[in-house]
Formats: C-alpha cells, sequence, structure tokens
C-alpha cells in the first residue's frame, strides 16, 4: 500500500514537471513511453534494418580492398599457392607428425619489472617470494624476526626475464602484479584481470607494436597516434582489418553503440577527444564526424552531406590550423560539432560551434619563432597579391604580421589550396558578394601588417596606403586615423608591458625584453610613446578583423548545414587544441598565454571524466569512497587557476616585513587569472608584479608544488597530476589581458562601413565566445567579457553543456613526443613507442583508478548480489520492530539493515582492493587500519572492522 502511494506521488511530480517543461519549451514534450525509447516494434525494425546496412557496406568496402590487392601485388596468387600453413595440404600423401615438440607451460609467477624505460615481464624463480614481493613495501617491522639476511638481501628477488631468459636479482619494490601474457593483446582493458598501471602499460604498448592503435576502455576508448600520413578529410581509415567481421575499427564500433543509444533512447549523447597536441585527436574527431554523416543519409540527401563536412574541413583548416612546433596540422580554436537526426534515425543536420580562437596568432609577435601564420593568408596573396586589393609587393615585402612567399613551388601550392577553399565555399552556398568579403577582410589584414612595420620601424607613413586601407573597409580615411590614435580606455595610464613601455606608469617597470621573436619578448620597444601606441592599435584592429572575419565562416557553414526544424535526437562531438607544451621539443621554447587558456580547458575536461565517470562509480558505494579517497585529481590546479579569490569579506592578515615580502593579503588566495585581472586594471602593476604576487599566493610547499618560479619572468606549472610540467612566460600577458576588456575596433568600424558585404549590425562591440549570447548577462558576467576572465567564462559554458550529455572520452596518446611532427619525417618512426611516456600520459587521465571503479563494480554483479541479500534476510530480525516501525519507515528501515550488512560482508574484497590499488611504484603502501581511519567511514574496535553507521546516517 504504502509502495502504491509512492509510486503515485512520483507519478504526479513527474507529470507536473513534463506539464511545465512544455510550457516554457518551444519543442512538445514527449510522453513517458517516448521518452524510454520507441516502441519494441520500431526498436527492432531499426536495429535490423541498420545492421542489415552496415552488411551491406561492409560487404562493398571489402571488395573493393580485394580489388586493390589482386591488382599487381600478387596477394591472390599466394592465397591460391597452398604455403599458407592455415589451408589443407592438398598432396595424397600423409601428413608426417609435428617433429617439434609443444613448449612447456611456465608456471612460475608473472611479474613486472618497472625500468626508466619501460616495463619487462619476469618470472620469479622461486615460488616462496611472491610473498616478499607483495611485503616489501611495507615497514620493516612486518618481516620474519628469524630472518638472519641484511635488509639488501630480504628486499632482492632473482627473477628471469621472459624474452631473454636471463637470470637477474631485482629489487622487489620495482616489481608489479602482472596478468597472463594473452591479457596483453586485449582490446578492451576493462576485461583485465589484473589491473596495475603496468599491466594496462603493457596491454597498449603490444597492441600499437601489432598495429591495433584503439583499444577500448569500457564506455570510452584509448587510441594512440599511429605516426603514419592521414587524408585532409580523414573519411575512413586507409587501413584495412586483418580479421572479419565489419572491418570497423573502435573508434567506429563505439561512434555506431553512441548512435544507436541516441536514436533509441533520445538522450543526447557526446564524444569527447582528448589528449596532447599531436596526439591525433583531430584525426578521430573527422573519423567519427565522417562515419555518422556517411552512414546516416536519407534517401533524399540531407543538408549536411560527406561533401559539405570535407568542404567545412578545407575551409577551417586553411583559417583556423596552422603548423607549430609540436604538430604538423594543429587546431587552433575549440571546434563543437552537433549532429541532429529524426526519429527514424537520419540525418537531418548539424551545425558547429567555435571558441577559444587564436588570433593573436595572426601576429608575428604571436607564435614562436619559424612558426607559419594561418594558412588562408599566404593562399589569398599568392592568388590576389598583384590585384588592386594589395599594397605594391615592395611594400608588402615588408610584413609585420608574416613574409611572403617567395618559391614557386610554394606559391603554387598556395594557388591550388586557394582553388580548393573557392570550391568548397560555393558548395556551402555563399554567394560571390560573401567570398569577397573574405578577400576585401584579408587584404585590409595583410595591408595593415605594413602600417604596423612602418610604426614599428619608425618609418614615415604613405598617406596612399592609409587611403587604400579606408576604400577596402569602406570607411572615411579620418575614421581610420582616429583609430590608430585612439588613447587606451577606459581612462587610466597605459599598462607597463612588454608590448609598449613606460617611465612613469609604473611603479617597477620591466626590463627591456631581449631582441628575440618568441611570443611578445620581441617587439620592438624603442619607439616613442604615441608610435608605440598607434602600432599596438593597428595590431588589435588586425586581431579583431580576423576575429569578425572566424565568426562569419561559421555563420555561413551554420546556415548551409543547419536543419529547418529541431530533431529529437543529437549528438555532439568535441574536438580542441591539446596540452601544449613546447618544452618537449626543439629548442625548448617557454608557453605562453594562449597555451595556458588550452591546457586550462584540458584540465577542466578532466575534472569533467572524474566527475562524470569515476565520482557516479562511487556515488553511494561507502566501500569505493574508502578506494579513491587518496586518489589524485584536478581540483587542486583548477583552484590555482580559476578562483574568484574571497567575496564579501574585508578581513586580512597583515605579516611583519622581517617575516615575509607578503605585507597584506586576503585568506583566500585568488587564482590564476583573477590575479591577471587585477594586474591589468592596475596601472602601476607589470608582468614582474603579477608573476610575484602568484608566486607570494601559490608558491609554498602547502600547496603541493604546483606552480614554481624559474626565471625572473618564468614559472613552472605542473599539470596532469604532475606528468606534464610545463614552463611559462608571463612576458606580455598583462598587455594581452588588458587588450581582452577593451573595444573591439573591427566592429566598431564595420558598423560605419558603406560596402553592403561587410557592415555588421552587431549591438555589442565586445567579442562573444560560444553560449554567450544565448542568456541575459549579469555584472559578473559583463566584467568577464571585458578581461581575461572571458576565457574561464567561455570554458565554463563549454564543460557546462557538455556535462547535460551523456559523454564518451577518447583519450588520444603519444607515442613519441615528435609524433604530430611525423609527416616531416624522411623515414618511417616504425611502431616502437616510449613507454614512459605512455605511462605519464595514462597516470594523468586517471585511467587506472576509472579500471579499478569498474573492476570494484563487476564484482558483485546482480545475481550475487540478489543471493546474499536473499541469504542476509534471516540474520535481520524485524519482529520486534514491525511493532514499532509499521508502514514505509519500516520497510526502508529494513533495506537499510540489509545494505550495512551487505557492505560488513564485503569488507575481504575491500581490503584486497586497497592492496592493489596501493601496490605500485609510485604509491607506498598502508596498512588497512590507516587507509580505514583517514576516511572516517570504518572504525577499528576491539581488533575488528566496524562500519560507522552514525556517521553515514549523519
Amino acid at each position: 500500500m504504502e509502495l502504491e502511494l509512492l509510486e503515485g506521488i512520483f507519478h504526479r511530480i513527474g507529470k507536473i514537471y513534463t506539464e511545465k517543461s512544455s510550457g516554457s519549451s518551444s519543442v512538445p514534450m514527449r510522453s513517458k513511453e517516448s521518452l524510454r525509447g520507441k516502441d519494441d516494434r520500431h526498436r527492432k525494425e531499426f536495429i535490423e534494418g541498420r545492421e542489415k546496412y552496415l552488411e551491406e557496406r561492409s560487404n562493398q568496402l571489402k571488395h573493393k580492398s580485394i580489388r586493390k590487392l589482386r591488382g599487381d601485388s600478387g596477394y591472390s596468387s599466394m592465397i591460391q599457392s597452398g604455403h599458407s600453413s592455415i589451408q589443407a595440404s592438398k598432396s595424397p600423401s600423409p601428413v608426417p607428425p609435428d617433429q617439434h615438440p609443444r613448449p612447456r607451460v611456465d608456471t612460475r609467477e608473472r611479474k613486472w619489472l618497472v625500468c626508466q624505460t619501460g616495463v619487462v615481464a619476469v618470472r620469479l624463480v622461486h615460488q616462496d617470494v611472491a610473498s616478499r614481493v607483495e611485503d616489501t613495501s611495507r615497514s620493516a617491522s612486518n618481516t620474519p624476526e628469524d630472518t638472519a639476511a641484511p635488509q639488501k638481501d630480504e628486499n632482492t628477488i632473482e627473477v628471469e626475464i621472459e624474452d631473454t631468459g636471463d637470470v637477474i636479482n631485482v629489487d622487489a619494490r620495482f616489481l608489479e602484479e602482472a596478468g597472463p601474457a594473452s591479457q596483453n593483446t586485449t582490446a578492451d582493458l576493462s576485461e583485465l584481470q589484473v589491473v596495475t598501471e603496468s599491466q594496462v602499460l603493457a596491454s597498449v604498448c603490444s597492441r600499437f607494436s601489432q598495429g591495433d592503435y584503439q583499444t577500448r576502455l569500457g564506455t570510452s576508448l584509448v587510441s594512440v597516434n599511429p605516426m603514419r600520413r592521414t587524408d585532409s578529410g580523414c573519411g575512413r581509415t586507409s587501413r584495412s582489418r586483418r580479421s572479419g567481421g565489419s572491418g570497423c575499427e573502435p573508434l567506429l564500433n563505439r561512434v555506431e553503440e553512441i548512435y544507436r543509444k541516441a536514436i533509441l533512447t533520445e538522450q543526447t549523447q557526446s564524444l569527447v577527444m582528448m589528449g596532447r597536441s599531436g596526439s591525433g585527436k583531430s584525426c578521430n574527431f573527422k573519423q567519427s564526424l565522417a562515419y555518422l554523416i556517411e552512414t546516416t543519409q536519407p534517401p533524399p540527401e540531407s543538408r549536411f552531406t560527406l561533401e559539405k563536412m570535407h568542404a567545412m574541413d578545407c575551409l577551417l583548416e586553411s583559417f583556423c590550423s596552422t603548423r607549430t612546433s609540436l604538430n604538423t596540422h594543429a587546431t587552433r580554436l575549440v571546434q563543437l560539432m552537433e549532429l541532429q537526426f529524426d526519429r527514424q534515425g537520419y540525418l537531418a543536420g548539424g551545425s558547429v560551434e567555435m571558441a577559444l580562437p587564436d588570433t593573436n596568432r595572426l601576429l608575428r609577435i604571436g607564435r614562436l619563432s619559424g612558426e607559419p601564420t594561418f594558412p588562408i593568408l599566404y593562399q589569398v596573396q599568392a592568388a590576389l597579391g598583384k590585384s588592386n586589393l594589395f599594397l605594391p609587393p615592395r611594400m608588402l615585402s615588408k610584413n609585420s604580421f608574416f613574409t611572403p612567399l617567395q618559391e614557386d613551388v610554394e606559391i603554387m601550392t598556395a594557388l591550388e589550396d586557394w582553388g580548393r577553399v573557392c570550391e568548397a565555399m560555393e558548395l556551402l552556398e555563399m554567394v560571390q558578394e560573401e567570398q569577397d568579403s573574405f578577400w576585401i577582410i584579408l587584404a585590409a589584414i595583410t595591408n595593415l601588417g605594413y602600417i604596423a612595420k612602418c610604426l614599428e620601424t619608425g618609418e614615415a607613413l604613405d598617406p596612399a596606403s592609409l587611403a587604400k586601407i579606408a576604400k577596402l573597409l569602406g570607411v572615411k580615411s579620418d575614421d581610420l586615423k582616429q583609430v590608430f590614435s585612439r588613447p587606451n580606455t577606459p581612462r587610466t595610464i597605459s599598462p607597463a608591458s612588454s608590448l609598449a613601455t613606460s617611465s612613469t606608469s609604473s611603479r617597477t617597470s620591466s626590463p627591456a625584453p631581449p631582441a628575440s621573436p618568441l611570443g611578445y619578448r620581441g617587439i620592438c620597444t624603442s619607439m616613442p610613446d604615441l608610435t608605440g601606441q598607434a602600432a599596438d592599435n593597428v595590431r588589435r584592429l588586425a586581431v579583431n578583423l580576423y576575429a569578425e572575419l572566424l565568426s562569419r565562416l561559421v555563420g555561413y557553414i551554420n546556415r548551409s548545414i543547419r536543419p529547418s526544424t529541431v530533431q529529437p535526437s543529437n549528438i555532439f562531438i568535441f574536438d580542441s587544441p591539446g596540452f601544449q607544451n613546447p618544452a618537449t621539443t626543439g629548442e625548448k621554447p617557454s608557453a605562453g598565454f594562449v597555451e595556458l587558456c588550452y591546457n586550462y580547458l584540458q584540465e577542466k575536461l578532466q575534472d569533467l571524466f572524474n566527475s562524470e565517470k569515476i565520482d557516479k562509480i562511487s556515488q553511494g558505494k561507502a566501500a569505493l569512497k574508502v578506494l579513491f579517497a587518496k586518489r589524485g585529481n584536478a581540483k587542486p590546479i583548477l583552484n590555482l587557476l580559476e578562483r574568484q579569490g574571497q567575496k564579501g569579506s574585508k578581513r586580512t592578515r597583515t605579516l611583519g616585513r622581517r617575516e615575509s615580502k607578503r605585507v597584506r593579503f586576503q585568506n583566500t588566495a585568488p587564482g590564476l587569472f583573477t590575479l591577471l585581472h587585477r594586474a591589468a586594471n592596475c596601472p602601476w602593476s607589470d608582468d614582474e608584479v603579477f608573476l610575484q604576487r602568484l608566486i607570494a599566493h601559490w608558491g609554498s610547499s602547502c600547496n603541493g608544488g604546483l606552480v614554481e618560479r624559474v626565471e625572473e619572468d618564468k614559472f613552472m606549472l605542473r599539470h596532469s597530476l604532475g606528468t606534464n610540467p610545463v614552463r611559462y612566460s608571463v612576458r606580455g600577458w598583462r598587455q594581452l589581458s588588458y587588450s581582452m576588456g577593451r573595444t573591439n575596433l573591427a566592429l566598431e568600424l564595420l558598423r560605419k562601413s558603406s560596402r553592403e558585404e561587410l557592415v555588421v549590425n552587431s549591438p555589442s562591440l565586445v567579442y562573444h565566445g560560444i553560449g554567450m549570447n544565448q542568456t541575459p548577462l549579469t555584472l559578473s558576467d559583463v566584467k568577464a567579457r571585458m578581461s581575461c576572465l572571458q576565457v574561464q567564462v567561455q570554458v565554463e559554458t563549454v564543460v557546462q553543456l557538455l556535462a547535460r550529455t551523456e559523454i564518451s572520452f577518447v583519450f588520444c596518446l603519444l607515442p613519441h613526443n615528435l609524433a604530430g611532427l611525423c609527416e616531416l619525417f624522411k623515414k618511417s618512426p616504425g611502431r616502437h613507442s616510449n613507454q614512459k611516456l605512455i605511462r605519464d600520459q595514462l597516470r594523468g587521465y586517471q585511467i587506472v583508478d576509472y579500471l579499478n571503479a569498474l573492476k570494484c563494480t563487476s564484482c558483485s554483479r546482480e545475481s550475487e548480489l540478489t543471493n546474499r541479500l536473499l541469504d542476509s534476510e534471516a540474520c535481520i530480525c524485524k519482529v520486534k520492530e514491525s511493532s514499532e516501525r509499521s508502514g514505509l519507515a519500516g520497510e526502508l528501515w529494513h533495506g537499510l539493515q540489509l545494505a550495512v550488512l551487505n557492505a560488513i560482508t564485503n569488507l575481504d574484497s575491500v581490503e584486497t582492493a586497497i592492496t592493489s590499488l596501493t601496490r605500485t611504484v609510485s604509491l607506498p603502501a598502508h596498512p588497512i587500519s590507516q587507509a580505514l581511519d583517514e576516511t572516517g567511514l570504518l572504525l577499528l574496535e576491539g581488533g575488528s572492522v566496524s562500519l560507522n553507521l552514525k556517521g553515514i546516517l549523519d
């Protein structure tokens, strides 16, 4: 009776919520049966039709690959020759018996020997030392007292290397538990019998050496960069599988599962690419996108076809990708692709959103030495450089933004690429006027590079060049000159930075930057203040124009591929620039502010994986909370980056000058973005003062050594749980943050333009990122948009959008630090991997923590749990309580007793899991009493372990 009443209450609440939601949403809310999925008949028809289509598609691809192999490779003749050991013999003579005896099965215990370069499989020579391997990390008091050997001999184990058979003595601390050899090539890491860091590392590296670059990770995926050339479109992988079946790789299989779940349940799905720069995120992004578009086309083609996808990829490659010191095809913006499907599972259309575009890379001072700017600038100048859009070539050779192409081969390649860009624009239904607007703005940006060069070198400006730029933009020359001579806004003294020196506005003037082209350090600072401010305005106008160009590009793409109506099912595919650490390659330069923003986004994605996958598994399970009480997470470094500081409190504490250089500061230390925002608004501050305050707040040892000052203007920040330390240079950060809060000069000029193809009607003069124009702005949002805090707002918006979906992660790994530059190698790097680098990435992404959580949940299956509950019901006496707790309260109390009893009776599995978790090279093992005592969930009373029932109920 009570349960029926409870069900009725929840049904009524759901009905009220449905009515409210349907009244506030433009899309009618579906019924309860529709939310649960299609009916059985529709579901069955959809699955059967999908299986039939994929089988036909697989047969077609298989026939194409066989025809290619039979062309001139001799593969078909090898099949008919009978040399294969699998093919039956055609000879009438009897088959001779096998002369070679079967190899003896080694029954000795198998371990992983952890070395500096990786892991090696070994066997214990004596089985009686197996217990010593488990106890070596414990204290010396736990060793047997009757052992007369010294401590060094007790911790030394004699092992035999599997591959070579050599017998060596090793320290037992460097041995980790290993599974059987057959587990090294498992296709799903969640099926590993032994979950240790070395076992996961060996499985990934073994599959990589065999040519299997992708491995399942439960509902996620691990992908290693194969270090080979790939097509620009990346529609399908060129590598053919040797096994039978559909021929799909693990990534495409997972994409198929996501698609079916999105159609059958109408729940929004998302696929998130994570990894370091050059690990293959964009390639996996394009593979997934191409597979969904190609296999879900309706009989009449949808608005988003495979040809439009390749056209969109061509435009984004030209406008938003470039070569860096880590990657030959580095994506320099965050892109979120949405695909919408109708109720029959056909693709209706899609849309793309962007965030955090690296528009400062347009400038020569915004990139490292030897790195080019965006390819579209070279392509347009090679095609239209001699037209009346550009200044004479003798002037453009002196360009502050980039160096024009000189070699004939480079010019011909740029012309071919420009032709593809024009075809892509026509395919995406851009009219001629809209295409001309791109060439006009790009020509104006190129001509502004000559103006900036003249201002930097102190040369006289030609009035005709200013008039030409004003004519291109459709504005008056006086309006353009007024923008160039505009003072800093708001009315404060110009900030002291590396871009423009000041002798009066800084309390502690910044040191003169060295003559280097790296970042903002290479700008000339010997010019007068007015000339430097004019050059700053010219650079800011060029960056704002390119940002407006990207906004137009995304708008035109969405106009061509977006469906006419909102569809019931959708899938998000997310791609972003990976972890940036330039010091791992080449001359080991320092990272800048843009690299910090992208690394901050990767830390937020890792925290999202931690909360959506690991924390949800341990939610409500006290035993799993005990297991993961000491695991690392991204919270400390996120606090360092994004903490807002103490609001509404004036409490401060003062230290004596003799005790510390810090005189007065708040109790809650503000984060890096907040400190940079305050430094940009403070007239007398500079880059060095900002760094001093950052180290003063976060440089102490109590913060775990996350940040460390290494030079006068550089600091080290340890990302990915300390496995990826990145050295940053703060030179120019304050000026960059200050520029983010200033008026968008491009929008201000284009609003006055007389050209219809260039005029804009945007009410805002501040660039808004993804999702920032969808809801009304609060005061804090307005402040964030007027400073470097807009980076934090955009990242939070992206993460919140992904958190509302069911996420599947793809962890992309680097096999070598130079894997992103493999196209520049003269010789193929092969299939050898840097195991130490892969171990650091696995540890930073918390793969082992996730596998341990999955293993703990898989141990208690539904059937076993039911049997245990049935057996434990006899242990609960509720005769006396039935008189006191009747009805629903009594049933709930009885269920709570069963849950407590089930948790107490499974403490042996908890102890086993903790022992396996702490028995690693990096983490010292602790007794179970210490681990349980620190969590407070389990108590030690009289030598027995009991559940802290009071603490759980409270």
